[in-house]
C-alpha cells in the first residue's frame, strides 16, 4: 500500500483529506506539527508528502528544503492558503513538485496525488549511491553490482527496485500484491515480472538464494503473516 505523509494542523481540513485519501486506498500518516513532521520525513518512509505551509514548530517550506538536502526525492505537494506568486515560487524553490491553494476541491487534490505518483521514480526515497547491506554482502542500487554468496553478480532493474523498496520499508510487513503495486507506481515497466505478485514471489526466492546462507531459514527476506518482511 502506498504510504503518504499528510502534514496539516487544521483538524477539519486534515481529517477531510485523510478520509478521502484512505478511501482511495492510500496508507496515510497525519502530523500536525512541523517538528514531528520533519523527523518522519527524514526517515524516508513515505512515497509522497502533502505539506501545509503554516505549521506549529516549522514551516512547510523548511521541511521540504530539509528533505531535498537529505537526498530524498519523493514528490511533495504543498497545501496553503497563500495564493500569491512569491509564495508559490518559494515553495517550488524549496523543493515542492506541485502547489495547491486552499480552498480546493477534493477531486483535484486526489488527481494531483495520482499524477505525482505516476511520475517515473516517484517513490524513490533513498539518496543516490545507495548501498543495501545484507550481513557481509552488499548491493549497489545505482549500478546493480552485488556481492553475493556465489561472488559478484549483476541485479536487474526490477530486482534493484524491489530491494530499494524493501530497504525503505524495513521491518514492515508487505504482501506480494502490495509490493507489485508499489513497483508499478514507481514506474517499473508493465511487462516486468515484478509488477505481478507471482513475479515478486519469484524475485524474493532468487534474492534468498543469492544472499541467504540458509534460504529456508532466511534472516533478511522473511516470511510474515501478511507476506514478507525485510531485515538488514
Amino acid at each position: 500500500m502506498t504510504r503518504l505523509l499528510l502534514v496539516e494542523d487544521d483538524s477539519l481540513i486534515g481529517e477531510m483529506i485523510r478520509l478521502n485519501l484512505r478511501q482511495e486506498g492510500y496508507d496515510v500518516t497525519w502530523c500536525r506539527d512541523g517538528v514531528e513532521a520533519t523527523e518522519r520525513v527524514l526517515r524516508g518512509e513515505f512515497e509522497l508528502l502533502l505539506l501545509d505551509v503554516m505549521l506549529p514548530g516549522r514551516l512547510g517550506y523548511d521541511i521540504a528544503r530539509d528533505a531535498r538536502e537529505a537526498g530524498l526525492t519523493q514528490p511533495i505537494l504543498m497545501l496553503t492558503a497563500r495564493s500569491d506568486t512569491p509564495s508559490k515560487v518559494t515553495g517550488l524553490d524549496a523543493g515542492a513538485d506541485d502547489y495547491l491553494t486552499k480552498p480546493f476541491h477534493m477531486p483535484e487534490l486526489l488527481a494531483r496525488v495520482r499524477a505525482l505518483l505516476r511520475r517515473p521514480g516517484a517513490d524513490r526515497a533513498l539518496p543516490t549511491n545507495s548501498t543495501v547491506v545484507l550481513g557481509q554482502l552488499t548491493v549497489n542500487l545505482d549500478t546493480g553490482q552485488a556481492e553475493t554468496l556465489a561472488g559478484p553478480d549483476q541485479l536487474g532493474v526490477g530486482e534493484r527496485r524491489l530491494l530499494e523498496l524493501l530497504s525503505r520499508r524495513r521491518g514492515q510487513e508487505l504482501t506480494a500484491a502490495e509490493i507489485a503495486q508499489e513497483l508499478r507506481h514507481a514506474g517499473l515497466s508493465g511487462d516486468d515480472p515484478l509488477t505481478s505478485p507471482e513475479g515478486v514471489r519469484g524475485a524474493i526466492h532468487r534474492l534468498r538464494r543469492l544472499f541467504e546462507p540458509e534460504p529456508d531459514r532466511a534472516r533478511h527476506f522473511l516470511n510474515a503473516d501478511r507476506g514478507y518482511r525485510f531485515e538488514s
